[in-house]
């Protein structure tokens, strides 16, 4: 193999390696019946960003809504380095039990616009493959995650302010 073939594939490895991607965890899903409320808690990271590409520290993101409408605006989550938005994927939320997906919006230099983002995919709850689990009685249905994570590969983007196709709540 030629030398230069060589350190190619040894850097494409190494970038692979590092690859950026969001992490959610300690995710909980909450549906209550009567009247119909719904909440969704979970912690996002960023966990091989340096602070130039958004940081690594983890942010606290909550959505809740009342009726079977899931709001379509991004919701501002708390704490993190880089300001992380996420919202429920259009479409996807029927029950926490049944899986949804989770759009995350990581930005990081507020005058260009630079961000991160990506789509998350929730299983549905109850799956022996996975450490999301339900319980449900006649008030509400709770899903949580435990131990595992849910890891998405982000997309870097340069440019554009705001999270696109929907305001902030």
């Amino acid at each position: 193999m030629h030398v230069f073939s060589l350190l190619g594939a040894m850097a494409s490895l190494a970038v692979a390696a590092n690859a950026l991607y969001f992490s959610v965890e300690s995710l909980t899903a909450t549906d209550k019946f009567d009247p119909a409320t719904h909440t969704v808690a979970f912690t996002v990271s960023n966990p091989n960003a340096a602070s130039e590409q958004g940081g690594s520290s983890a942010a606290t993101c909550s959505l809740s809504w009342a009726s079977t409408a899931v709001p379509t605006c991004w919701a501002e989550c708390t704490g993190g380095s880089g300001q992380y938005y996420t919202k429920v994927n259009a479409g996807t939320y029927t029950s926490a039990a049944a899986g949804f997906a989770l759009d995350i919006w990581q930005a990081y230099v507020n005058e260009l616009g630079d961000h991160n983002n990506a789509t998350v995919s929730v299983p549905s709850g109850g799956r022996k493959s996975t450490s999301y689990t339900c319980t449900s009685n006649s008030a509400r249905g709770v899903c949580t995650e435990s131990g595992a994570r849910f890891n998405q590969t982000l997309q870097e983007v340069y440019g554009g302010a705001d999270p696109v196709g929907a305001p902030i709540c």
